[in-house]
């Protein structure tokens, strides 16, 4: 008897950058499944040193939301085709103003739903940590390994 719940899922390859056997790593950046993408948190990462990049709220938003463009890129998706994003800011009262800009300038022609809470992130240079689900580019597939 064949589950009809079962999907067909892979894990995402994200060129040389995001190995996941580096630093520890126990995620994939994303996985792929029966037409949608879901990434893991990101954060502001130097995806070559897997760093977190320090910075003000902006440029760290602005960093995460570049990565994440690159992995829906991987993904078969892009940030175009993104359907919710959940937001974990460390300091929602200071930071708020100045994510919500770097954000809406990466979603200017199609604003996204998301949630935006406070939470405590591991680093403690990281102000943001984004989540995204996305829905994939028809036809195709995304980079797996």
């Amino acid at each position: 008897m064949t589950d009809s719940r079962a999907m067909d899922i892979c894990k995402v390859q994200v060129g040389n950058g995001l190995d996941v056997n580096k630093k520890g790593f126990t995620q994939w950046p994303a996985v792929a499944a029966n037409g949608f993408v879901y990434t893991f948190g990101i954060t502001p990462i130097d995806t070559e040193t897997l760093e977190i990049m320090p910075g003000d709220i902006e440029f760290q938003t602005r960093r995460v939301l570049d990565v994440l463009s690159e992995v829906l890129e991987a993904a078969g998706s892009s940030l175009s085709r993104t359907l919710h994003a959940t937001v974990y800011l460390r300091d929602i009262q200071d930071d708020y103003a100045g994510f919500n800009k770097a954000f809406d300038h990466y979603f200017a022609h199609s604003p996204v739903p998301r949630t935006v809470v406070q939470a405590v992130i591991r680093s403690p240079v990281a102000r943001v940590q984004i989540q995204i689900v996305a829905l994939q580019e028809p036809g195709r597939v995304a980079r797996t390994q």
